[in-house]
């Protein structure tokens, strides 16, 4: 009997300290169903898996190089054009390509859009979740939260009153000291502002809509209604532990946060939970679209095997059942559909609503070195708001900063 082809997959920990047990059960499933392959999974923290593949560009020598590779989609382009991904154009024609969440091709394809690199696997379409009974007790209903003003001002009411004694208003997103060029899109495109102009340069990120969007953002950062608490204390869980009344998120936890069985489990959080849409911005409602994309790497020595694994990965039903488990949305319509089929009524409408009105962040060859740049301008920024010196002109310095370098490393690849 031929030894079973061995393939090496990277992940993220996408379900926590949970994601080998929730991988396990999808690769066993894979195993059964096509004997002659065998995955060994790999777990890379987020903060890590940059590095790792970038290594891979660079062909660094891996023992163990991987053969299919999560990325996250703002990465695509980046990691093509360093040559870390391979290309499967060719594939497309062996799946439903229609069945994919339109907008999030965006994120598989290089600039010109004649050669794809990656698959989508889940999304991130930002919506705004608040605890019902924290609005009930301002005073507030979730109308009240529907445009920005209305959002900074019930997180101000929360701020003065009593309840400001024992929750939050809104928590930072994520685990790292820096805001991501995620968190900011949806301000700025609010604002209406935006990133690159029309000749390719990140000009319009300089604007001043773009710049009124941003500080919007840092000034409830200011004023303490996104309070700064330490690097110990960021974590994507907040609302649903109980801390804040308010969150930005991408997620619907239903086997998790909202799962009683679950070992953080908060039944106040659960039974007063309340989803909407992103607040409207002077410039309209809009909101962030990301996610996840599965790649083979450059490095596999089995790209059809690896295929194999990545069309199962992305099926209708694996989506299903792996979302179940992360809490995050499939990139099928189909999936999305199951899924939200079995939702209440109002988080299935907010979700729907949301995906109508998000959009996706440019087709960038560097986006994900830009990402990085903008990170490092926001913890700037950040650390000026911990030293009392926030303010316009300085936010303005570092969104120029950030500006120019990008448009630099974007100008190698004219």
């Amino acid at each position: 009997m031929a030894s079973p082809i061995k393939l090496n997959l990277w992940v993220m920990p996408n379900a926590g300290f949970d994601t080998q047990r929730v991988m396990q059960k999808e690769l066993a499933i894979f195993r059964k169903e096509n004997p002659g392959y065998d995955v060994k999974l790999t777990v890379h923290p987020w903060h890590f898996a940059w590095d790792r593949l970038i290594a891979v560009a660079k062909h660094k020598d891996y023992r163990d190089p991987p053969d299919v590779v999560q990325i996250g989609g703002t990465w695509n382009t980046t990691l093509a054009a360093l040559g870390a991904l391979a290309d499967i154009t060719d594939n497309l024609d062996d799946i439903e390509r229609t069945d994919i969440v339109r907008p999030v091709w965006n994120y598989c394809y290089e600039p010109t859009r004649t050669k794809a690199y990656s698959l989508p696997w889940f999304l991130d379409a930002r919506v705004l979740y608040y605890r019902q009974d924290i609005l009930s007790q301002l005073g507030l209903t979730p109308e009240d939260l529907g445009t920005w003003k209305g959002f900074r001002e019930a997180c101000e009411r929360l701020q003065n009153s009593k309840l400001g004694k024992k929750y939050f208003a809104l928590p930072l997103p994520g685990q790292k000291e820096g805001i991501l060029i995620h968190d900011l899109a949806p301000w700025i495109w609010g604002a209406g502002g935006n990133f690159l102009s029309s000749d390719r340069h990140f000009a319009q990120f300089q604007e001043a809509s773009s710049l009124k969007g941003i500080d919007f953002y840092f000034r409830m950062m200011v004023d303490h209604l996104i309070p700064l608490l330490g690097r110990d204390r960021f974590s994507t869980g907040d609302f649903f532990s109980g801390q804040f009344a308010f969150q930005v998120s991408g997620v619907w936890p239903i086997n998790s946060f909202l799962n009683p069985k679950y070992a953080y489990y908060q039944p106040d959080v659960a039974k007063h939970y309340g989803i909407s849409v992103f607040p409207s911005g002077p410039a309209g409602q809009v909101t962030y679209l990301g996610g996840s994309n599965l790649a083979i790497a450059s490095a596999s020595q089995h790209p059809h095997a690896a295929w194999k694994l990545i069309k199962f990965l992305t099926s209708v039903e694996s989506q299903v059942r792996h979302s179940r488990q992360i809490g995050m949305l499939p990139s099928r319509y189909t999936a999305l559909e199951e899924l939200l089929s079995s939702a209440p009524a109002r988080v299935a409408e907010v979700f729907r609503h949301s995906l109508r009105v998000a959009r996706t962040l440019p087709c960038a060859e560097t986006l994900g070195t830009i990402e990085r740049i903008i990170g490092r301008s926001t913890q700037n920024l950040m650390a000026a708001v911990r030293e009392n010196r926030y303010d316009e002109s300085l936010m303005s310095h570092e969104v120029s900063v950030a500006a120019k370098e990008a448009d630099y490393i974007l100008s190698l690849y004219e």
